[in-house]
């Protein structure tokens, strides 16, 4: 019926605009049932802000309830699942958490950016640095991003491991050259300038390229 079709997006726009998520999710389901192209994704969506909001208030429970749900209906919903990793944190649930990392990492690898957080979590905090950092190395040489980059030199800046910072931030300003990572050159250079002359060649041939 395209007038229940027509009715039921205009229903889901304006309890969108409200943050009415519960109603919205409801309008999302007719439309989902209904087979529109982009119910899928407005429906995952809707039981996202739902687990966020239910997360804010301390009801992780029913939190994974509705991301569990979101993943059913389709399970490379990267929200969801970063969602879903953040629960099983605050559960403590490390190996849970550590799986769905793991998925996303080869699943959605384009999405790596997103996941240092998350790894952090998994690796550092509830782990060890060293496990972090070998975590970031394999996922540098597979997609250099600076992001990672800085992750890696912060951590390694925090342990003191200045050969180690030195040797990576030269290959990584190789590699990928980025403002913020010679930012972080510079800065690094202005606490400790015996290091200097390991570093400013590699800074001033990338800015003549």
């Amino acid at each position: 019926n395209p007038k229940n079709r027509y009715a039921q997006r205009k229903l889901f726009e304006l309890f969108s605009l409200e943050k009415a998520w519960f109603q919205a999710r409801d309008a999302a389901q007719v439309l989902y049932e209904l087979g529109e192209p982009d119910s899928r994704l407005i429906l995952t969506q809707c039981y996202c802000e739902i687990a966020e909001k239910l997360l804010l208030e301390g009801n992780s429970r029913r939190a994974r309830e509705f991301l569990i749900k979101a993943v059913q209906i389709d399970d490379q919903c990267i929200r969801a699942l970063l969602l879903l990793i953040d629960v099983h944190l605050k559960n403590n649930e490390i190996t849970k958490a550590s799986r769905l990392l793991s998925q996303l990492v080869k699943k959605s690898p384009e999405y790596i950016e997103l996941y240092l957080k998350p790894a952090r979590e998994v690796y550092f905090i509830r782990g060890s640095a060293e496990k972090f950092q070998s975590f970031l190395i394999e996922q540098y040489d597979k997609h250099p991003h600076s992001s990672i980059a800085l992750e890696l030199l912060g951590s390694y800046q925090d342990m003191d491991k200045h050969e180690a910072l030195i040797g990576f931030l030269q290959q990584a300003i190789k590699k990928s050259p980025a403002l913020e990572l010679f930012d972080f050159a510079f800065a690094y250079l202005k606490s400790r300038p015996q290091q200097l002359d390991h570093l400013w060649m590699d800074i001033t041939t990338q800015f003549k390229l």
